[in-house]
This record gives C-alpha cells, structure tokens and sequence, in this order.
C-alpha cells in the first residue's frame, strides 16, 4: 500500500479539484482560485484567443481610415469616460496603424506560443485602445473579447513566461508549473453572467414571451450570413420550440455549466446553440468568442479524451 505524506495528500487534493472529507473547508477557497492550471487547457485557450484576436485585427484593415482615421466618422472622444486609449499620446494617424501591426503581432504571439509574457500584455492594451477610438462599431462579442483580452493580459504579467509558451502538444496531463486556476475561474463567472443577462433581458420582450422572436430573425435578409429555409420563419409551431428553446438554455446555462455531471452536455448544447446563430446572422465573431469562453468550463480530462480521438483519428488514416 502506498502512503502520502499529508502535504502530497494535500497538494494532490488540490491539483485535482476533488474534495475529500477530511479537507478542511478553508482550502475550499483556494482550490476554486488557485489549483493547477492544466497546461492543454490552457494552451487551448491561448491559441484559440491569438487566432479570434488576429482575425478581429485583419477585418479592420479595409475599413480602418474609414473608422479610425483624422477623417473618420468616430465621435470625438469624451475625457475621462472609458475611453482608455494609448494612441491619444501620439497625434499623427500612422501611430493607429503602428498600433494595428502590434496588435497582429501580438495575436500571432498567442496563437503560436512565442514571448506569450509579452503578447498577452500588449493584445489587452491594443484592443482596448483600438475600440475606445470609435465606440460606435462594437457588439457584445467584441466587448468580451476585450475582457478576455484583459484578463489573460493580467495573468500574462503574474506568471512566468515558460509556462506560458506552453505548446498544445504536451502530455495532456501535465499542469503549468506555476499557473494557477483563477484565470479560469473569472472567465467562467463573466460568462455566467452573460447568459444570465441575456436571459433577463428577453423576459420582458413579448416576441419572446409568445414565442416568435426567432422567426422574425430569420426574416433580417440584411443580417442573414447563409441560407436559412424559408418555413422557418413561418411556421409558428417550429417558431415556438425555437425561441422558448433559445430562452430555456440560456436561463438554465448558468446553472447547468457549474454541475459537473450536466457540464459536458451544457457546453455542446451552448456550442451547437452560437453556431447556429453564427450561420444565421452576420454578428462578426460573436459566437466564437462565446465558444472561447466556454472552453474555460472544460475540465483536466478533456485533454486525455482529444488526445485518445486524435490517436483513433491517426490510426484510423
């Protein structure tokens, strides 16, 4: 029989994030915040904001005089009201694109792993910035990408670089040698609340409380990214299932996502839900930013079950 010390018993305790009863439940509170980042999960996260973030960057380029520019259609910027932004320290427009660059740079620091310590910092800083110059283009998803940006900015700066470089092919089980969970934890509670409101907020909407609302988005042709059959929107019976359907999840997300046994089935319900509005309507990168932040729900062993279909997904080849 093999025995731990109590320290191991501890730490292995709290590196798994499972309870035992002899735990006291002061350690409750630091294992929500600080047990072991899993290294894939986060590499995961990482990759997956360096690649949203590079291509939020590269469709602003077309347009970006346009919006950003000495003539841009962007109202004057009130002092002192939100509207952070480093490129009021420098007057000529060629800063906007110095900033535009960095902010690619940045993005593809993130999405391959390279001085991440640095990256991180700067993705936050420029988003940030680029979006306080025209508050008048931005939706929700856009504003959450910002407060990913900012958090993982603020976790790049308190924890070394080596850990942060991690690559997405290391052993699944391994965890950051100094990451700890909180980063996590605060994008699970911004998401939370995000459902949680857009739950509220459709209550008092009576295309909701009737069940229609989801037929008259199908008929937005203005929005519509691909085709959507026209019986959608207007069969009443398919109208109904959907839209109460759409409001059900949404109130029961923030509930269902923190249950670990209805987790896995939460997070596939949530991620089939933004992708069939990402198909329907043309809201930029909303619902894959929301799928980002989904992925901070996925616990230590999604990494070993990607890790046995990608080697049933080789031998298969």
């Amino acid at each position: 029989m093999i025995t731990l010390r109590p320290q191991e018993a501890d730490k292995t305790s709290t590196s798994s994030g499972i309870s035992t009863s002899t735990e006291p439940r002061g350690n409750l509170w630091n294992r929500f915040w600080f047990a072991e980042m899993p290294a894939f999960n986060f590499a995961l996260f990482r990759t997956i904001l360096g690649l949203l973030a590079l291509i939020w960057f590269v469709t602003l380029i077309p347009d970006f005089n346009v919006f950003f520019g000495d003539g841009s259609l962007a109202i004057d910027r009130v002092p002192g009201r939100g509207t952070f932004t480093i490129f009021s320290l420098f007057e000529s427009e060629i800063f906007l694109w110095v900033g535009l660059a960095l902010g690619h740079l940045a993005s593809l620091s993130l999405l391959f792993g390279k001085l991440t310590r640095l990256g991180g910092p700067v993705l936050a800083v420029i988003i940030a910035s680029v979006m306080a110059e025209n508050r008048m283009l931005w939706n929700a998803g856009d504003d959450l990408l910002q407060t990913f940006a900012l958090l993982f900015g603020i976790y790049c700066l308190l924890t070394p670089s080596s850990d942060l470089d991690t690559s997405l092919r290391i052993a699944p089980t391994t965890s950051l040698a100094t990451g700890r969970l909180w980063l996590f934890q605060l994008i699970k509670i911004q998401m939370t609340v995000v459902y949680l409101i857009a739950f509220l907020a459709k209550i008092p909407g009576s295309m909701w409380r009737d069940g229609t609302a989801t037929m008259v988005v199908f008929r937005l042709e203005t929005m519509e990214r691909f085709y959507t059959p026209a019986w959608l929107e207007t069969n009443f019976v398919v109208g109904n299932i959907t839209t109460w359907s759409a409001l059900a999840l949404e109130g029961a997300l923030p509930f269902l996502l923190w249950n670990r046994k209805t987790r896995p089935y939460a997070i596939g319900a949530a991620v089939i839900f933004h992708i069939a509005i990402d198909w329907s309507l043309y809201i930029g990168l909303f619902s894959w930013i929301m799928i980002l932040g989904l992925t901070a729900f996925l616990g230590p062993s999604f990494a070993v079950h990607a890790q046995t279909a990608k080697n049933k997904l080789i031998r298969g080849i």
